[in-house]
């Protein structure tokens, strides 16, 4: 990836525990079930001689105490204050990062036969939504078995996504998760136009608005 991309500066974030703020919004964040786990103990003891080669080569290394790694790498490459550099390059098999794609930020994943870039411009393709927007609202609403994160009853589900998520924008979705899910007051009222084509939908966005504000919070990585 460093000869691929040749950056001015490399930087590897490592978790420093699971997010305490999740876990106070949903207590089964990250719970799995403990049948059929992999015993990760001698990866992890492998930690110390990781970090010592990263040093040797040069790399920055970051670790926050109770902040995930996910989150710090979004902070280093959305925050503003960093607006005046190269575009960044997280390097991931983890689709999370698909919702930060957009101008200067893009998602390469070198694991498996073919390695894929996924930038503002190949993200469909690479992606199979229309638009990072689009793939972090199903992402809230489909929930992520990896991070125990369950699915929104009701609304879940590929065929209803096609009415779903044109819902979503008619309600001004955009893409910003936090800002249209969380703290809303106005949704009391969906669902009760019967001449709404989409009052179906609208009412049972009402009906599990709670949940989809507490999987916003959990998944979101920009604020």
């Amino acid at each position: 990836a460093v000869a691929l991309f040749r950056p001015r500066r490399v930087v590897v974030a490592w978790d420093g525990g699971r997010s305490a703020w999740r876990r106070s919004v949903y207590p089964g964040y990250k719970v799995r079930a403990r049948s059929g786990r992999p015993d990760l103990t001698d990866c992890y003891a492998q930690r110390p001689v990781v970090r010592d080669l990263l040093t040797v080569f040069g790399v920055g290394q970051l670790e926050v105490a109770g902040v995930e790694a996910d989150d710090l790498i979004a902070w280093l490459a959305v925050d503003e204050r960093f607006a005046d550099r190269a575009p960044s390059v997280i390097l991931s098999t983890d689709r999370d990062y698909y919702q930060l794609v957009g101008d200067g930020v893009s998602v390469y994943c070198g694991v498996g036969s073919v390695a894929a870039h996924v930038t503002a411009a190949t993200f469909a393709a690479s992606a199979g939504k229309s638009s990072p927007a689009e793939w972090h609202a199903y992402r809230i609403v489909n929930g992520d078995a990896s991070d125990a994160i369950p699915r929104v009853t009701g609304l879940s589900g590929e065929k209803r996504w096609a009415r779903v998520y044109p819902a979503l924008r008619r309600l001004g979705y955009d893409g910003d998760a936090v800002d249209f899910f969380v703290g809303r007051r106005d949704v009391e009222t969906l669902g009760d136009d019967p001449t709404d084509p989409d009052a179906e939908i609208c009412g049972k966005l009402h009906d599990c608005w709670g949940f989809l504000e507490r999987n916003a919070l959990l998944m979101d990585l920009r604020f």
